[in-house]
Order: C-alpha cells, then sequence, then structure tokens
C-alpha cells in the first residue's frame, strides 16, 4: 500500500511540475505582453504630444496665413490700381501709330487740296 501510495504521489508531483512550468512559461507571456503594452502606451503618447503641437502649428501658420492674405490682396489691389492708367495708355498707344502711319502714308502729288470742306478740329 505504501508502494502504491508512493507512485500516486510521484504521478501528482509530475503533475504539478508540469502544471508549474507551463505557469512559469504563462506568466513569462504575461511579462512579455505588459512590456509590449506598456511600450505601446508610451509611444501612444509620445504621438499625442507630438499630434497636439502639430495641430497648433497648423493653426497658427493658417491665422498667419488668412492674416497675410488679406494684406496682399490689398496690396494686389492696389498694384493693379497703379498700374491700370498706364496699361490703358499702352493700349491707345497702338491706335494712335496706326492711324498716324496711315494718314502720314498715304501722300497724293498733283491733286489740288479742297480746303473749303475742311473744318478746324477735324
Amino acid at each position: 500500500m505504501a508502494a502504491e501510495i508512493a507512485t500516486k504521489m510521484d504521478l501528482v508531483l509530475y503533475k504539478l511540475d508540469n502544471i508549474e512550468s507551463r505557469l512559469n512559461s504563462v506568466c513569462s507571456s504575461v511579462a512579455n505582453i505588459k512590456e509590449v503594452l506598456t511600450n505601446l502606451e508610451n509611444d501612444v503618447a509620445d504621438l499625442k504630444v507630438k499630434t497636439e503641437g502639430n495641430e497648433t502649428d497648423v493653426s497658427q501658420l493658417k491665422e498667419r496665413v488668412d492674416f497675410n492674405e488679406g494684406e496682399y490682396i490689398a496690396e494686389v489691389k492696389h498694384d493693379t490700381a497703379a498700374v491700370k492708367p498706364e496699361a490703358e495708355k499702352l493700349k491707345m498707344n497702338p491706335l494712335y501709330f496706326e492711324t498716324y502711319n496711315r494718314r502720314e502714308n498715304l501722300k497724293f502729288f498733283r491733286i489740288d487740296e479742297n480746303t473749303s470742306n475742311i473744318t478746324e478740329g477735324t
């Protein structure tokens, strides 16, 4: 009877050793998972900080662009208004030169001019 109890005790010890080794394996796996989770949490926290910094930078840039855009548009309108009369003058020059060229290039010889139909200013 003592021999049977000894063999059963050995069997129980063997099973307990197997359970202990599996439990140790599970514990080491849980420890690895906790380490990975901690690293992930740290990475997420870093990303949140960086994202918040980027969001503030983007909002500041947007405000600057909006502010400068208003000034830029006003400046462009002012410059356009300043250049417009000069552009109109430059458009008129070719018309004047074309008219002058046509008028001055035609010369008739031996034809008397009738000055009675010409009025001043025309």
